[in-house]
């Protein structure tokens, strides 16, 4: 079930980006691929600051669950705005 919920908000999330946050009209194919591989880097950015709190900063569990969070939204939406949904040159 947590699975299937995360593969759902995942193709939820790159579908209300690229139309209403960033309104991108690049191809399908470009944006997503750039969307995937855009929120794996985010994905690994959060697992890497999960580990820096917890492990070598010996920050309660739940509040580096809480800093890794800020790091893999913040980082997908600067990836997003950046490279992700930035429009092609004509």
């Amino acid at each position: 079930a947590n699975f299937i919920g995360y593969v759902i908000g995942f193709f939820v999330s790159y579908f209300l980006n690229k139309t209403y946050n960033f309104k991108s009209n690049n191809s399908h194919k470009k944006d997503f691929s750039r969307f995937l591989i855009g929120m794996a880097i985010a994905y690994i950015l959060n697992l890497i600051a999960l580990m820096v709190c917890y492990r070598l900063f010996n920050i309660d569990e739940y509040l580096s669950q809480l800093i890794a969070g800020a790091v893999y939204t913040l980082s997908g939406y600067v990836l997003s705005k950046i490279w992700i949904f930035q429009e092609e040159k004509k």
